[in-house]
């Protein structure tokens, strides 16, 4: 099953295909899990994912900003994604989609494109 998004929280009805798809998918990460001196415990942060294109076309890198809502005035942007979650499984998430780091460039292509998937959550 194919990588999916849509603009906005729960909206599932809205998915498309990611075209293309991501060449390396990250696996879901998860809050580092911190204890302090009193042995008590708790997580900081909030689960995340990196999907990655290693290698695209102009076309290809503006599709996928668009896909997500991204461009070079919008840093950050609100989606429903269906993503692979560990056990092998796609489910539907809304997740805050974030263009991570300054890709590399070359004449006809761009290279090691990522964009972080935050604040993974169920949608509604």
């Amino acid at each position: 099953m194919p990588y999916q998004v849509a603009p906005g929280f729960d909206n599932s009805g809205a998915l498309a295909d990611l075209a293309p798809q991501p060449a390396s998918p990250q696996a879901l990460q998860h809050p580092a899990l911190v204890v302090a001196g009193d042995g008590t415990s708790s997580f900081q942060g909030f689960d995340f994912m990196d999907l990655i294109w290693t290698v695209t076309t102009r076309t290809e890198y503006n599709t996928i900003r668009t896909a997500f809502g991204l461009s070079d005035v919008i840093a950050s942007a609100p989606v429903t994604v269906r993503i692979l979650l560990p056990g092998d499984t796609f489910a539907n998430r809304n997740a805050q989609a974030t263009q991570v780091g300054r890709n590399s460039r070359a004449i006809a292509f761009w290279r090691n494109i990522t964009i972080r998937l935050v604040h993974i959550q169920a949608t509604a």
